[in-house]
């Protein structure tokens, strides 16, 4: 079996169907920190299950340097950058937003390059160009972005994530269990998060579309699951040039669901992004450990 692609595919349609539930919710109306907050408590519930059922055994096992690392990462991936993502989509259009968090896959290799040693050839820099090029059209349909305040906040989520993947690669290759990194993702995103929706949107315990919001969290938790599983077996950068196939499938699944439409741009775009996926696979950037 070839576990690097199927972890970053799995990864990839869970990511899509999360974020296809919580578009549902956020059309209805919630506060996007209030769906952070929720979606965040569930997950950690759902995984501290998981991994008391299932993977007791690997809870104790990691050194306290990667305790901490895993620990950072949460605060950094699964609390500071979806806020500073929300505030940033507040202040720019869902365009720019499309389009400039995607920009972590650029992030992500460089650091990878900086942090972890894995080769940044030439032609990996051509097929992440390929990928962007592909995420700016599907995004855009070919419109020039227009530059906005929260622009800078996106960017920053967008370092934020990178930088969280960079360190989950770095601790897992050393001594944790990739569903314990999960768990502490969950929990001190939700630590980070709770309270700012708190202050900001009133209560993250409402049961209003408790449903939508469960499907999300649930589908979150699965995510989580895979992206470090994919971490574990898989360089930092193969999983997020891979991973951006993750608009396509959202744009697939949207067309039914949500009515949208697909521009011959917006198609093109799309098959550059899946041009650069093969790519990737073909070139075996899995295995630039």
């Amino acid at each position: 079996m070839n576990k690097p692609l199927v972890y970053v595919s799995l990864f990839s349609i869970f990511w899509a169907f999360n974020i296809l539930a919580s578009r549902y919710v956020l059309q209805r109306g919630i506060h996007p920190l209030t769906l952070s907050a929720q979606s965040l408590l569930l997950t950690t519930l759902m995984l501290l299950v998981y991994v008391f059922l299932f993977r007791r055994q690997v809870i104790w096992r990691s050194s306290r340097s990667s305790t901490s690392g895993a620990i950072i990462s949460g605060v950094v991936g699964g609390g500071l950058a979806g806020i500073v993502s929300a505030y940033g989509l507040q202040l720019s259009t869902s365009i720019n937003f499309g389009f400039l968090i995607k920009t972590a896959t650029a992030f992500t290799v460089l650091f990878a390059f900086l942090f972890l040693k894995e080769p940044l050839s030439r032609i990996k820099v051509f097929y992440v160009g390929i990928i962007l090029v592909g995420a700016y059209l599907l995004s855009t349909g070919g419109k020039l972005i227009v530059p906005q305040v929260g622009d800078i906040f996106i960017l920053l989520a967008a370092v934020g994530y990178a930088g969280a993947a960079v360190i989950n690669r770095k601790i897992i290759k050393k001594d944790i269990d990739p569903d314990v990194v999960s768990f502490f993702r969950a929990l001190m995103g939700f630590l980070v998060a709770g309270p700012v929706a708190f202050l900001v949107a009133g209560s993250i315990f409402s049961t209003v579309l408790l449903f939508p919001v469960l499907l999300a969290s649930f589908f979150q938790a699965l995510l989580y699951v895979y992206l470090n599983k994919t971490l574990a077996v898989a360089s930092a950068s193969y999983m997020t040039m891979m991973s951006s196939m993750v608009p396509v499938i959202v744009t697939i699944f949207a067309m039914p669901l949500f009515s949208e439409r697909l521009t011959i741009v917006q198609a093109l775009g799309a098959g550059l992004i899946l041009l650069g996926g093969i790519a990737t696979q073909k070139t075996k950037i899995a295995h630039h450990l």
